[in-house]
């Protein structure tokens, strides 16, 4: 449930970036309509050049914005992907461990054995390595 809400947080401040940059998008473009109607009635060149900056710095928000709300759909749906591998995996799990009730304890007394005998093969060996100086 927990996932979903977090999903769901991403979302809206997914919509959140894109309802931003339609303000920015509508402030810019009447900034620029200012503009080329100021060129046009040669009004002063410092109201004009204020516009400009303001159009600048518009531009360059719109480009931050839409950079992270690029990422933020990109990290939305790697979320989702590994939210979906994940209980996937997780059914699989419990499908298999629900069909062999005694597969994993045949799996724990099988590696059981196995370090039995590794352990016997290794102390063999030590043990042959070590015959020859308890000779002497």
């Amino acid at each position: 449930m927990h996932k979903f809400v977090d999903m769901k947080v991403q979302y809206e401040k997914n919509k959140n970036l894109e309802c931003h940059i339609e303000i920015l998008s509508k402030e810019n473009d009447e900034l620029l309509q200012q503009l080329r109607a100021a060129a046009v009635s040669s009004t002063s060149n410092e109201i004009a050049e204020q516009r400009r900056k303001r159009v600048q710095e518009l531009e360059s928000q719109m480009a931050a914005l839409k950079k992270e709300q690029i990422e933020q759909a990109k990290l939305l749906r790697i979320k989702e992907q590994s939210e979906q591998k994940i209980s996937s995996l997780t059914l699989k799990f419990r499908l298999h461990f629900s069909r062999n009730k005694t597969g994993a304890n045949s799996t724990r007394l099988s590696k059981w054995r196995d370090f039995i005998s590794n352990s016997r093969t290794f102390r063999g060996k030590r043990w042959k390595k070590q015959w020859p100086l308890i000779k002497d």
